[in-house]
């Protein structure tokens, strides 16, 4: 037998398995779902990467935490000047009361 007429011979019982092969049967509603979702791919239209929706929600919400960031850097920023108010007003008091004549030889409260 040539090499030609065993390829054929394989491609004829391929052939008649195919034959024998028992039909599977979709669901009733199978044709008008695939026709949908055919006619819906066609129709389809790109949504933007970020809805607007979101856009007007995280706008104002962005915002009001810069507020709240730059409230919170005043306050600790005040804090802070008015510790070093109340150092330097300890470190005169403590001249002061100690007779010291020249604030140079007081260490700092910072060093501390």
């Amino acid at each position: 037998m040539s090499r030609k007429q065993k390829i054929e011979r394989e491609v004829e019982e391929t052939f008649r398995c195919f034959d024998q092969i028992e039909r599977v049967k979709p669901s009733p509603w199978f044709s008008t779902r695939l026709e949908s979702r055919i006619r819906s791919l066609g129709t389809r239209t790109e949504r933007p990467v970020l809805p607007l929706f979101t856009i007007k929600v995280l706008k104002p919400a962005f915002l009001a935490l810069i507020v709240v960031l730059n409230l919170v850097t005043i306050f600790m920023v005040l804090q802070q000047v008015s510790a070093s108010v109340r150092s330097s007003e300890l470190i005169s008091s403590f001249a002061s009361e100690y007779a010291y004549t020249s604030t140079d030889e007081i260490p700092s409260l910072d060093a501390m």
